[in-house]
């Protein structure tokens, strides 16, 4: 029986959503129809700019009373532009009677105003306020035609009044703060939300929803910041003008300052650091890993019987390891430290799940930085048999391996691992990683044909990072590869690039010197001068680094390693030097010349962050600990 009923029940509703289509096609047609060939001839002269003919044909329709609303607007737009506003207040009218919409009824009013008789237009504006505030919907429709006419006061008042006659002072909040806004009230606007932002959780979200609409510029934040920080002190509810302040400056970036107030919400609501957490979470995405790591510190102070402790210890050592390998030659000292508290960490969390991402970083640190490939080959052979991993952590801890042996010039091991991978996760962005390293490796071994035709399928990769790194290698073997005697150039030149892979520095070195020596004026001569100077960086010899970037700077601004050179040459001057005025002078260059580079966003922060954008936290002189 119920099966039955069902299927009569569906049967019904397919029945009416056909007659329903039935008859909106049939309103349709009707309504096209109805259209006559003047009509449509009148505003296809309109919308080409040819308002004498197009209004002869109007006036004719109407008087025909075959007018539809479709001509409203065409016909207006005549009006206005030849200021005969009488006929325009005779259109408006006429539709007026044929239609309930107000915005008719508006329009007659406000070209009473452009005609200049102001009584009638004040007369009948009062008229229409008196008559729709009572009814929520159409005081809702007449504050939006007044609102497209500029009559903004009016607009505010239309709502106001309803909101009285509703008993319901937040009623119309968002809708009068934007009117407010476009009058240029910027301040009553957002102190209209913020009031309404406390009445409860929804409004909250409301008012943080559309809070970006207000917010165009540094002064928007600051007036905002001024209005938060007024009634975290005086109203009753400061922890949510807290938590929008700390929105605040999330959104611009200002993590320090995120940071003082992140915790001072946590201890209020003595959330056992949940707010930090999130925070740190925040800042890592947006490779802030500083202040990361000042979130998970915060946790970890908590004790080790917090609910977020294992949590916060395992974000505390990750935060400090993107923060060293984030610098292009970390210091000897931090990385020591760094792998002490890494063995640590992991011989006192054998049987944590963070234990398997700590053991996986130290590796990396181990054959990137400290070139110890045996114990990073050792420890990533341990991750790999753990029981708990998932497969594809397996899988990305394989293609570090392969790189490890590819370190210790094992190429059959490493091409062996890449392509593991590369068949388990086939589309996946993680075997299109496999795919890019395997080509990287036929690169090294100047298989250039074979890493070509790969790199061309890599560069519709789905990872934004494989497409572009598949692009500047491919590039890079097109832009040398040509003449016979090239091979043999770029043989040296791919032998170079794998020699500084695995640290052999001195052999990278004699390839450079050779390639120089043999072929003068050879295409890789930016490239060479850029290998030497990664050469001598990881040498810590930064006067070399230094003139090697300058003279790709100054003699190679055409080629694609220009961008690189400023970057990597404003990094050593930030990091290494700590001379700011020469990293700023070319960080800016990068921005200002190089826009399309895909070091620039980059390079914008770390400009803005040493001429001192960011606040620093001991200038929170509004906020006290």
């Amino acid at each position: 029986m119920n099966l039955q009923l069902t299927y009569i029940s569906n049967n019904m509703k397919l029945r009416f959503f056909q007659v329903a289509m039935f008859l909106g096609l049939l309103l349709c047609t009707s309504f096209l129809l109805a259209q006559s060939s003047d009509e449509k001839l009148a505003i296809q002269y309109a919308n080409t700019g040819e308002c004498e003919k197009a209004s002869i044909l109007f006036e004719g329709v109407i008087k025909s009373n075959t007018a539809t609303t479709a001509i409203y607007y065409p016909y207006l737009s005549c009006l206005e532009q030849s200021k005969d506003f009488k006929s325009a207040i005779r259109l408006a009218k006429h539709f007026a009677r044929s239609s309930q919409r107000v915005f008719y009824d508006v329009d007659e009013a406000y070209f009473y105003a452009m005609l200049g008789e102001k009584k009638k237009a004040s007369k009948l504006y009062s008229k229409l306020v008196s008559t729709s505030y009572q009814s929520r919907y159409s005081a809702i429709a007449l504050s939006s035609a007044l609102r497209n006419r500029s009559e903004f006061d009016l607009a505010k008042e239309v709502l106001k009044k309803n909101q009285d006659h509703e008993l319901s002072p937040y009623l119309h909040v968002i809708t009068i703060s934007q009117i407010n806004y476009l009058q240029g009230n910027k301040q009553q606007s957002l102190e209209g939300l913020l009031a309404f932002a406390v009445t409860g959780a929804s409004p909250y979200r409301q008012v943080v929803a559309n809070l970006p609409v207000y917010l165009n510029s540094s002064e928007d934040y600051a007036l905002l910041r001024t209005l938060l920080i007024k009634k975290i002190r005086t109203e009753k509810f400061p922890i949510l003008y807290e938590e929008m302040l700390s929105w605040a400056f999330v959104q611009q970036k200002d993590w320090s300052n995120a940071f003082v107030h992140y915790k001072s919400i946590s201890k209020k609501k003595n959330d056992q650091g949940r707010a930090l957490i999130n925070l740190a979470d925040l800042c890592t995405n947006n490779k802030e890993y500083t202040v990361a790591s000042k979130c998970y510190a915060y946790v970890l102070e908590l004790g080790n019987n917090q609910r977020y402790y294992h949590q916060a210890q395992a974000g505390w050592l990750s935060s400090r390891y993107n923060e060293v390998i984030s610098v292009p030659y970390p210091d000897s000292a931090s990385l020591a430290l760094l792998e002490k508290d890494f063995l640590a960490y992991i011989e006192s969390n054998n049987r944590n799940p963070y234990a398997a991402k700590a053991m996986r970083q130290l590796s990396e640190i181990y054959i990137k930085q400290l070139q110890m490939s045996k114990k990073s080959i050792d420890l990533l052979e341990k991750v790999i048999k753990l029981p708990a991993i998932s497969d594809k952590f397996k899988a990305e801890c394989k293609l570090d391996l392969g790189d490890a042996y590819l370190f210790t010039g094992d190429v059959w091991e490493s091409e062996l691992l890449y392509a593991q991978v590369e068949k388990s996760f086939k589309e996946e962005p993680l075997g299109q990683e496999a795919k890019f390293r395997k080509a990287r490796l036929a690169y090294f071994r100047s298989e250039f044909t074979w890493a070509e035709k790969q790199l061309e399928v890599l560069k519709g990769a789905t990872s934004q990072l494989i497409s572009n790194n598949a692009i500047e290698l491919a590039l890079h073997i097109q832009d040398n590869l040509g003449l016979d005697s090239n091979y043999v150039a770029m043989e040296a030149y791919a032998n170079a690039e794998l020699f500084l892979f695995q640290n052999k520095t001195t052999e990278a070195m004699k390839e450079a010197d050779k390639i120089a020596l043999l072929f003068p004026g050879h295409s890789l001569e930016d490239e060479v001068h850029y290998l030497k100077a990664r050469v001598y960086g990881q040498l810590k010899n930064w006067d070399q680094s230094i003139a090697s970037y300058k003279i790709i700077i100054k003699q190679h601004k055409a080629d694609i390693l220009y961008d690189n050179a400023l970057f990597e040459l404003a990094s050593i001057y930030e990091n290494q030097l700590k001379d700011t005025a020469n990293a700023m002078k070319y960080y800016e260059k990068l921005i200002l010349e190089e826009k399309g580079s895909l070091f620039v966003v980059e390079s914008s922060k770390r400009y803005r962050a040493l001429r001192g954008d960011v606040i620093k936290e001991q200038d929170n002189y509004y906020f006290k600990p």
